[in-house]
Formats: C-alpha cells, structure tokens, sequence
C-alpha cells in the first residue's frame, strides 16, 4: 500500500491544527541547486540560461498534492535537461496557505499550490458550491475541459498563471449517531469552519451550525457542545474525531480542487518554448497525484473503519434530496455565476 495512516498521523495533526505558520519571504530566487524540503532562498547564482524556483506547498512530503508538486519538478527538470529546477518547499516552511497565496500574487514566491478556496479570484468559488458534482469523473470531466481551462486563464487579471489542477479529497459529514436521510440531519449541531456558505449549508439542511476552529472539535464533541462535524478522511483520522463520531457520512458535498499556480511576472520571463514546458509536466504530473489521493483516501478508510468507525453511503434518491435541500444556496452564494453553474451541471 503507497500510505500508511499511522505514518501520516503526526505530520497532518501538525498541519490541521496549525503547525508551521511559516513567515513571509523575500523576492523571487533564481538560486542552483535542487533542495526539495529545503528552506527558502537561494544557494548560488545559476548559470545563463538556468532557472531555479521555489514551490510553495502546506502539506507533508507524503501527501498527495506534494507527491504532485515533487513529479511535476521532476518533469521540468528532465525535459528541460537541468536547465529549470523547482524547490518543492514542504510543510508550510513558507506560510499557510493564504499567506502564501499573497506571495506568489505579489511574486515573494514563483510557484505554488493552493485550494480554490483561498483563491482571489472570485469565478474559482463557484468551485465550491455543495453537490455540484455529481461524482470524481464529473469533477474530472470539468477541470480537464473548456471549463476548467477558462478558471485557469482566469487568474492571469491576478498576477497568476494557472497551470493545473489537483484532486482535494471530498469533504463528508460525520456524526455520533447514523445519518440516512435529510430527516436525520434535523436538529444536529454541526460543526463548520467560520464561513457563510458553510453556515448556509447547514441549515439548509435542518441543522444548526456551530463555527469553532478544527483543534476544538475534538472537545466539543466530547463535552457535546456539538453532535458531529464535516471535513475530509485526512482531516477526521488525524484528529481521531472517529473515536467520539463513529458515522462518517459518504455525502461528498464539497470538492473544491487545489490549483497549481505560478507568478506571472516571474513566468512570463521564461522563453515561450520553457512556458509550454512548464504547462505540459504540469498537465503530465496529475495522474500520479490523483492515483496517490485516492490511495491515501483507502487507506484512510481501512483504517478508521479497523478502529470501529462506520461508513454510510447514502442512497442515490436519498442524496438527490439533500442536493435539493441545499438548492436554494445558489441562489445567495453562486447568483453571480448561474451560466457557469449550468455549463458544469451540464457537462457530460
């Protein structure tokens, strides 16, 4: 098996509740050499016609997006000969994820990867609304075609290149007592990150949410301050939220992609001929990041499920309602974007 959850428990408890900040960094580098957990900064000048960047990630050097990022600079550095080296900087070295995402908007580091969520540019947020995939292959479908192409160029009124995109494991619910139906939400206290369309979520769906911090939904279960949370198998194993909400529900309602990015102004100083370059291992580094996500993600689930915890699928009908439940959302969080929200729905 690729993951081991017990190997990747400390470095994603770190990471959930905050570990490595980081600090902001200075100007792009053009450094030698190919540290890839190396701290920021250059270590000699390159010689001409040589480039060397750094790549900001959060995640640990086992996660699936940072398996991404090391391929795609693996991929650059062959087929560019060892002309372009990237420095995948792991671990959140250089700040989480919206400082970083002002760095490499402001060019204190040339590339990076980031969730759509914390991304300025506002058509990406569409990306996030509840159940607007119907499944892996629609959001697969959407991200590789015009669509997904047309978010990408998007981010150039942002100072950014968008180079690709990367899976982010689905967000489910999961609770202390079984959820089937929309019926069985009612009246739950969910626990939600601080966010509007999250709040909305919830109670669209009969629930009341609760807005505390992720290193505090452990306790607030167990004090019952809250009968259940929602979040990925990464996030629900590393802070062992299985032991007090043993029903993790399959519902899936939110897959908002990571994006790989670049500074614009640091990338439009490479030939045309190194940009194509740099696009096409972009594009050729995907496959082995979604085959590590989705590994990770089964060996997440064996895992929990060996401690006792409970896996639901809800039924196709019964999933149906909770998309129509939360239909009137889009009517507040995506009135902005309805052709683009029907173009998605729409792709086949």
């Amino acid at each position: 098996m690729l993951f081991s959850a017990r190997r990747l428990l400390p470095l994603l408890l770190a990471l959930v509740l905050g570990f490595g900040s980081g600090c902001r960094i200075g100007g792009p580098s053009r450094a030698a050499g190919h540290d890839q957990a190396a701290a920021a900064g250059p270590s000699a000048r390159p010689g001409p016609g040589q480039w060397v960047f750094r790549l900001a990630e959060a995640m640990p050097a086992d996660y699936p997006a940072t398996i991404g990022d090391f391929e795609f600079a693996r991929l650059v550095e062959e087929r560019s000969r060892g002309r372009i080296k990237i420095m995948v900087t792991y671990g959140a070295k250089l700040g989480d994820e919206t400082s970083v995402m002002e760095q490499v908007q402001f060019g204190g580091v040339e590339f990076a990867r980031l969730n759509g969520a914390v991304l300025v540019y506002r058509p990406m947020s569409v990306l996030s609304l509840p159940y607007l995939f119907k499944d892996a292959d629609h959001l697969w479908k959407v991200l590789y075609g015009p669509i997904g192409d047309e978010l990408l160029a998007g981010l150039a009124e942002k100072n950014l290149v968008g180079l690709t995109y990367y899976t982010s494991a689905a967000r489910s619910f999961y609770t202390k007592k079984p959820v089937r139906t929309v019926a069985d939400m009612r009246g739950l206290r969910i626990r939600v990150q601080p966010s509007k369309l999250y709040m909305d979520l919830i109670r669209s769906l009969g629930a009341e949410p609760v807005p505390i911090s992720f290193s505090e939904v452990y306790n607030a279960l167990l004090l019952g301050k809250v009968d259940g949370a929602e979040n990925n198998w990464a996030s629900y194993y590393a802070g062992r939220h299985y032991q007090l909400a043993k029903y993790y529900i399959v519902d899936t309602h939110t897959r908002t992609p990571e994006v790989l990015m670049a500074n614009k102004t640091a990338f439009e100083r490479l030939s045309k001929a190194d940009q194509a370059l740099i696009r096409a291992a972009a594009r050729d580094s995907v496959k082995k990041e979604w085959r590590a996500s989705a590994a990770m993600e089964a060996d997440l689930e064996a895992e929990v499920r060996r401690k006792g915890g409970i896996v639901i699928h809800l039924a196709d009908a019964e999933k149906e309602k909770f998309k129509k439940a939360v239909e009137p959302l889009y009517l507040v969080h995506g009135r902005e974007y309805k052709r683009l929200i029907e173009r998605i729905r729409a792709t086949e």
